[in-house]
């Protein structure tokens, strides 16, 4: 007969900081065990954490000492704290919260870049027709003409006859 082995969690009260509380409830998101680090004024609180009967025995004798400690929290451990009341219930919504801050932030960014893109196109637009006008500006009127007349004179070279190439006429 298989026996399941479950730790039992005592509720015990500390004061977590928005980061700790951030750090734990991205390690109950992700399914990861994590660490925090408490100093010795926060081993006293209203934010109710779930220890182990070691962990609480570590912190009891760290509190004696005046000095911090060191929690360290399994994935499983995280995940049945969750379910026994205190600070860690809370940490899913407060979770959800933040994503959706992100999503909107996102969002934001989102529109931010696409109008960006937007002004991106028309400049690269805008300097493609300038440069297209300036290349037909140079291209107009180039070609053969007679060696006939230039502005009214003979031509010196062509003497009346034959065709040449034409620097083009000048806008």
């Amino acid at each position: 007969m298989a026996t399941s082995k479950t730790s039992i969690y005592t509720p015990y009260g500390s004061t977590l900081s928005t980061g700790q509380k951030d750090t734990l409830v991205k390690a109950m998101h992700n399914g990861e065990g994590t660490t925090i680090r408490l100093c010795s004024s926060q081993l006293q609180g209203e934010d109710k954490l779930g220890l182990t009967k070691r962990q609480l025995e570590h912190i009891i004798k760290k509190q004696r000492e005046g000095t911090g400690v060191e929690l360290k929290y399994t994935k499983t451990q995280l995940k049945n704290i969750s379910k026994m009341g205190g600070i860690l219930p809370l940490l899913p919504l407060i979770f959800g919260g933040l994503s959706a801050a992100g999503a909107l932030a996102g969002g934001a960014a989102g529109v931010t870049k696409a109008v960006q893109d937007k002004q991106a196109n028309a400049a690269a637009q805008a300097e493609t027709e300038r440069h297209n006008r300036e290349i037909e500006k140079q291209l107009r009127g180039s070609g053969l003409r007679l060696g006939r007349k230039v502005h009214a004179k003979r031509c010196p070279t062509c003497k009346g006859r034959g065709l040449y190439l034409s620097a083009g006429r000048k806008n």
